[in-house]
């Protein structure tokens, strides 16, 4: 009832090439490179480290929070 709705991240992809194009008045040139713009997405990789430092972060962001919760 109060959230957003929820849409796949392919048709968010598309509609915002949409507007990028309407906002620009391009024609089509962003979406016509939206299978491009896609698979450039798909192909992208992590790096190894980040989802240690991420979950690290996380952790300390908790620990802030709860102390001055507290406090």
């Amino acid at each position: 009832m109060y959230s957003d709705e929820i849409i796949p991240y392919e048709k968010l992809i598309r509609k915002n090439l949409q507007f990028v194009d309407m906002d620009l008045d391009t024609d089509d040139l962003f979406l016509s490179n939206y299978k491009a713009i896609l698979q450039a997405y798909y192909d992208l990789k992590t790096f190894s480290g980040s989802y240690f430092r991420s979950r690290r972060l996380e952790k300390s962001w908790a620990f802030f929070i709860f102390n001055v919760k507290f406090v």
